[in-house]
């Protein structure tokens, strides 16, 4: 294996800190992320499973864990996260609900019905997506929320409402993610699938005024 230039001093203070505290579950987090980057699947979900029975037999650890970033709710939620990445759907959304049952307060700080909306688009399951979806959409009006909503409709073929949808996603859009353009361009596939040229057109117009080398 080979530790960038940039992360050796990164890999080997957290390798130090699990040979001080073999409990040390932040630590742990961390190194299983940096294995997943290296392509290391095997040993990362080893990391992560032995995370999981960390914070499962010890509610003290929480307290024991200096490092502020670290909470036992994001072991379930790493966990979660790798089966999404790895596209074991099935059991991404297993760990999502696990988490829910046993951390309900995490729905404040994850955006856990829009991960499993996501999850069931992937598995093309779209009356499961759009559930979730409008959950997540229930609990923060967000213009991702919103979009994934009027998608789900799309691929539904429920036009009326991926265009409401949409609309209301590109209102509330400050751009900040650069995802405005791509949404006026989704837009337009949508008035284009019903023969609304003119509409097309002038979404295709919008995304190009606050793009013009859009989609480069």
């Amino acid at each position: 294996m080979i530790i960038p230039p940039e992360q050796k001093e990164w890999y080997e203070r957290h390798t130090k800190n699990l040979e001080l505290n073999p409990r040390d579950a932040y630590s742990i987090l961390q190194l299983a992320d940096f294995y997943g980057s290296q392509d290391m699947r095997d040993i990362q979900l080893k990391m992560l499973l032995e995370a999981i029975e960390l914070v499962d037999n010890n509610p003290q650890l929480k307290k024991e864990i200096k490092d502020p970033n670290f909470s036992p709710e994001s072991v379930y939620w790493c966990m979660a996260c790798y089966y999404k990445g790895r596209e074991k759907y099935l059991e991404a959304i297993e760990w999502f609900n696990k988490m829910l049952t046993k951390y309900p307060d995490s729905l404040d700080d994850y955006a856990i019905y829009y991960h499993i909306g996501s999850v069931y688009t992937s598995l093309k399951q779209y009356d499961k997506a759009l559930e979730y979806y409008k959950k997540e959409n229930d609990k923060e009006n967000s213009d991702w929320t919103l979009f994934s909503v009027g998608f789900t409709y799309y691929q539904l073929k429920d036009y009326e409402n991926a265009e409401k949808y949409y609309l209301q996603a590109i209102e509330i859009s400050t751009n900040d993610d650069g995802q405005l353009p791509h949404r006026y361009t989704m837009l337009s596939h949508l008035y284009f699938e019903q023969k609304k040229f003119d509409e097309c057109y002038k979404a295709i117009m919008k995304a190009l005024k606050v793009k013009p080398n859009y989609p480069s």
